[in-house]
C-alpha cells in the first residue's frame, strides 16, 4: 500500500450523563486510486 498524500485526523468528542466517549476518526486518502480508508478509535 502506498502512503497516504494527505492524512486528515478529525476528533469528535460526545459528551454523555454517565461518561464521555472520544472517538478519534484517521482518514486516509489516496489521490492517485482516488480512493479513501476511514479507521475509527475509540478510546
Amino acid at each position: 500500500m502506498a502512503e497516504p498524500e494527505e492524512l486528515h485526523n478529525i476528533i469528535a468528542i460526545f459528551d454523555s450523563s454517565e461518561a464521555q466517549y472520544i472517538t478519534r476518526y484517521n482518514i486516509f486518502v489516496d489521490g492517485d486510486a482516488a480512493t479513501s480508508q476511514m479507521k475509527n478509535f475509540c478510546g
